[in-house]
């Protein structure tokens, strides 16, 4: 009997490890901010949000494009402000998409469904984990589907409203080179409205959402806070590195060095080393200068924590 169940065991050990490792293995998804809202508060903002539109008013919100830096490298990615306010996503391709008149969904009515790419072992064993609509629904309390249902849904939303919201589109302009074209997004976007859906009008924020920005809630204070911590932190640090004969690159590096050893997701702007005449230029970008005894250093600088700064 014994020797049984070890042939079992052996066969059905042999064919999990008959694939390699590498081809069997998915990272575990953690959202990468601890100290992030809760999700009530970016249920909250949603609301008042659909509060604030018309009946048939539609809002989409989409994610940030990654941006390509050469081949198939690219810069780290940062999200769309609109849609990490409304959401707490810091994912590439999702899609908020908020309807007051509400959309049948499991046999309940939802105003707000999100939309994301499903999880994909073998990208992510290349790109790590990525938040897929099963997370989002657990960690950020929204309904969320795979990314391709909005292609089918959308159009029987846009025949429904009279009024779309796009706070930002992914790409705002496309440039043609070889004809010397260039697209704007929201031009070509309005027109294949009216030709498709009649009177349909676009238009870029909702009124309210720029007012809910504007004023800061307790959760964002306290991101701000933070930010402006680790900025203070690292340039307090930073007086007492200061030599001559430093590089301006070197004191750039131990600017944005600082930042991430405290915890920020990087600067929130390009960082700005100027020492001599060259802080004299506004957006100098050179940074290839040494310091001398006597001169001064400009550094214009600034951490980002959670999309705060």
């Amino acid at each position: 009997m014994r020797v049984v169940r070890w042939w079992i065991w052996a066969l059905v050990a042999g064919e999990a490890l008959a694939q390699p490792l590498h081809q069997r293995w998915q990272p575990e998804y953690v959202y990468p901010y601890a100290d992030a809202p809760p999700p009530q508060v970016y249920q909250q903002r949603r609301q008042q949000l659909l509060q604030s539109l018309g009946e048939r008013s539609l809002v989409l919100v989409y994610a940030a494009p990654p941006a390509r830096r050469v081949g198939d490298v690219f810069y780290p990615y940062r999200q769309s402000s609109w849609l990490w306010y409304l959401t707490g996503v810091v994912e590439p391709e999702a899609v908020l998409c908020l309807v007051p008149w509400g959309v049948e969904l499991e046999g309940e009515r939802v105003r707000e469904l999100l939309f994301l790419p499903p999880r994909q072992a073998e990208r992510e064993r290349w790109e790590g984990a990525r938040m897929g609509p099963r997370e989002a629904q657990q960690l950020l309390g929204i309904p969320a589907l795979p990314l391709k249902q909005l292609d089918s849904l959308l159009p029987t939303l846009l025949a429904q409203a009279d009024t779309v919201y796009v706070p930002e589109f992914p790409r705002d302009l496309l440039w043609l080179p070889l004809s010397g074209r260039r697209l704007l997004a929201r031009s070509e976007e309005q027109q294949w409205l009216r030709e498709r859906f009649g009177n349909v009008v676009l238009k870029a924020v909702p009124p309210a959402l720029h007012r809910m920005r504007a004023c800061k809630d307790t959760a964002e204070l306290r991101l701000l806070r933070k930010a402006v911590d680790i900025t203070v932190e690292t340039l307090t640090e930073l007086l007492g590195q200061l030599r001559p004969g430093m590089g301006e690159w070197e004191v750039h590096a131990l600017v944005e060095g600082g930042f991430r050893r405290r915890g920020a997701d990087g600067a929130a702007f390009p960082t700005i080393v100027a020492a001599g005449e060259a802080a004299c230029v506004l957006h100098y970008t050179a940074g290839r200068r040494r310091l001398n005894s006597g001169e001064l250093v400009l550094i214009d600088c600034g951490a980002e924590y959670a999309g705060y700064a």
